[in-house]
């Protein structure tokens, strides 16, 4: 073969008639069949190295037997429109799919308890090339099929056995604890929280670092002070009467996603609450909705675009060949104050007294 052609790629029947063999036992070796022998696997693959071969997106996708596509099972509770940054975290997967002409196979569920199964009908159909999981479980069966059945898969966020397979994740605890420190230097200590299902292993992290942080500020977990919410904003402001209900009812509540923080801030509203002066109320995601709510609200955030790109790179490049536990990436939540959170009421009070007259006009 000629250098120009070299330097262009070799076309599959040139790898093929380099070292003998026929067209579709060439393909088959490339691709990794096994009833192609070792030798003749190796044989071909330094013929590939050496004469420049690039497969076309389309002779990848015959010789595979499958779409160059990523698989996405929509989280079980998106299936009632509660996963407000979904958009946002599809866009980031486009994104870096766009890049490499791969498509994007979203499957929407009809109940919880058909998630499995549609990881199982994805696999076995052979529509797609790798996965994409999401709300990862502390003892997700997801991962435990899939890394049973050898599909590329990344995960956007941890599990127990987080040291086998790829991920992505906040520092969830840390973030928790960021926020209720936020609160008790403001001068708050009765500080609730309105948290998720703890089978969600990005919820149990969360509560963790909400108890590590009251327990370095010397403070006790009172009675009804750890609420739990489906990820709604109806859940939520459930949640919050619940909380204001109680005989000491708390001055700060941190709120495991904006969209719970928004339904708790209506209902302190709704009990006669000036959220950000009589309660105090942070959320977690930084949804664009969140700066324009009244008050705008205060909350962890993360970059939820870039974390869909982020894990779309990851997982091309576990298709491609790279090891999955190359790729275990632990991000930074941070704190974007608006107008949901200050003083105690108490406090600020005192704060107003105190201060010489004139002061603050």
């Amino acid at each position: 073969m000629d250098e120009q052609k070299r330097r262009k790629g070799a076309s599959l029947s040139d790898i093929a008639r380099h070292v003998g063999v026929t067209v579709g036992t060439a393909s088959r070796a490339l691709n990794g069949y096994q009833d192609i022998s070792d030798a003749t696997r190796a044989r071909v693959a330094e013929a590939a190295r050496a004469l420049n071969y690039r497969p076309s997106s389309n002779a990848r996708r015959l010789a595979r037997g499958t779409q160059e596509t990523i698989g996405y099972v929509l989280p079980r509770h998106a299936i009632n429109r509660t996963d407000a940054f979904l958009p946002e975290m599809l866009e980031g997967i486009s994104q870096a799919l766009s890049a490499r002409d791969f498509d994007l196979l979203v499957v929407s569920l009809e109940s919880a308890g058909d998630e499995l199964d549609s990881y199982r009908r994805l696999v076995e159909s052979g529509k797609v090339s790798g996965l994409i999981v999401a709300r990862t479980l502390t003892d997700d069966p997801r991962v435990a099929y899939l890394s049973e059945a050898g599909v590329p898969f990344v995960c956007h966020g941890r599990t127990a056995a987080c040291d086998r397979h790829a991920w992505l994740d906040i520092d969830n605890e840390k973030a928790a604890a960021d926020a209720l420190h936020h609160l008790h230097n403001m001068g708050h200590g009765s500080i609730a929280m309105i948290a998720a299902d703890p089978t969600f292993n990005f919820a149990r992290l969360r509560i963790a670092g909400y108890r590590k942080a009251l327990d370095e500020h010397g403070l006790e977990e009172r009675a009804g002070y750890l609420q739990t919410a489906d990820l709604s904003a109806e859940s939520g402001a459930g949640a919050m009467l619940r909380l204001l209900d109680l005989d000491a009812p708390p001055t700060g509540v941190i709120c495991v996603t904006d969209m719970v923080a928004i339904g708790a801030m209506q209902a302190a509203r709704e009990k006669g609450l000036a959220v950000g002066r009589d309660i105090s109320v942070i959320g977690y995601d930084g949804l664009p909705v969140a700066a324009f709510t009244d008050p705008p609200l205060t909350t962890m955030t993360q970059d939820v675009i870039e974390t869909g790109r982020r894990v779309t790179e990851i997982l091309l490049q576990i298709i491609d060949g790279k090891p999955p536990t190359e790729f275990q990436e632990m991000w930074n939540a941070r704190l974007i104050k608006r107008g949901s959170d200050g003083p105690p009421a108490t406090a600020a009070s005192t704060a107003r007294q105190r201060a010489p007259q004139g002061e603050g006009k």
